[in-house]
């Protein structure tokens, strides 16, 4: 019983809160800088890839998602190709695998085929993610019905979408439950 109601606290935690802890300005977090390998198999920084950006639009998943994750990567597609390319110059979207032990490098390459060039998608080792998992305050659990249920997904896990000034401040963490043009408006505002 007592694993019953800590799984259905935590699946409510994340399934029926639409943003973080730290949305807006109740206090101010700092996205921690990390080190992951991109799809290329090169070493991306945090920090120093996306200094030349005014904005970075970042999302955690995982490439065996069978929802939310391809839903929120084509949305974002979709908003690429939608944005003034003087504009797109100043943002960076990046993907961040959750699933280090099934999306390598390789992996997350064929996935991202189906999806904007300009999404850089990111994967590391088991202990890099799951620091960024801390830092980032994503609930990740094990889905006990994957296998069981078609269509359901191994991991369960946060869906927000965050908005990350060149100051690396987290400014805004969006569900991901967001229409493509709402989503477009908050990017934009951000990078006025």
């Amino acid at each position: 019983m007592r694993f019953f109601t800590v799984g259905f606290f935590c699946l409510s935690i994340l399934f029926c809160q639409p943003t973080s802890l730290f949305q807006g300005n109740e206090r101010e977090k700092i996205a921690t800088d990390f080190q992951l390998i991109d799809s290329d198999q090169n070493l991306y920084q945090f920090y120093s890839h996306s200094q030349s950006k005014s904005l970075v639009v970042l999302f955690f998943g995982y490439s065996h998602c069978p929802d939310i994750c391809l839903n929120t990567l084509t949305k974002f597609s979709r908003l690429i190709e939608s944005i003034p390319d003087e504009r797109l110059k100043d943002l960076s979207f990046i993907f961040v695998s959750i699933d280090p032990k099934n999306d390598k490098p390789g992996e997350l390459k064929k996935y991202m085929t189906k999806f904007s060039n300009q999404i850089i998608a990111l994967t590391g080792d088991v202990s890099e993610i799951k620091k960024i998992t801390k830092d980032y305050e994503l609930v990740l659990l094990e889905n006990p019905k994957y296998g069981k249920i078609n269509g359901e997904g191994k991991i369960l896990h946060s869906t927000n979408i965050y908005l990350i000034d060149k100051d690396h401040k987290i400014t805004k963490s969006l569900p991901h439950q967001i229409g493509v043009e709402t989503l477009k408006q908050e990017i934009l505002e951000a990078i006025q």
